[in-house]
């Protein structure tokens, strides 16, 4: 059997008369927390935004030089590959590509 609905109905006030219960002070309290957590929130959020903006990368001139250096292997050099590859390399790199696709 299920309990009547009477009996759960003061439990529902219990919580509301806990809560009134509290003095002033830690009302103002709990509120002056929250207000401190908001803005600790607001403040790592305004920060995320910044690094965003910068791409959170940190550039200089040794990374910089570093990353010039290195050879762009684009759309050209894949054809270049490509070109050079057989028949049979060409059909087992489609069957390793297809097999990691549906291992995903």
């Amino acid at each position: 059997m299920t309990a009547p609905l009477s009996k759960a109905a003061p439990e529902r006030g219990k919580k509301r008369k806990e809560n009134s219960k509290m003095t002033t002070r830690e009302k103002l309290e709990a509120k002056l927390e929250k207000r401190k957590a908001n803005q600790m929130q607001d403040e790592i959020s305004k920060a995320a935004a910044v690094m965003g903006r910068k791409g959170g990368k940190v550039s200089s001139p040794a990374k910089s030089a570093a990353a010039k250096a290195r050879p762009n292997l684009g759309l050209a050099e894949g054809r270049k590959r490509l070109a050079s590859l057989t028949p049979e390399q060409r059909r087992e790199n489609a069957k390793k590509a297809a097999r990691a696709r549906w291992k995903k």
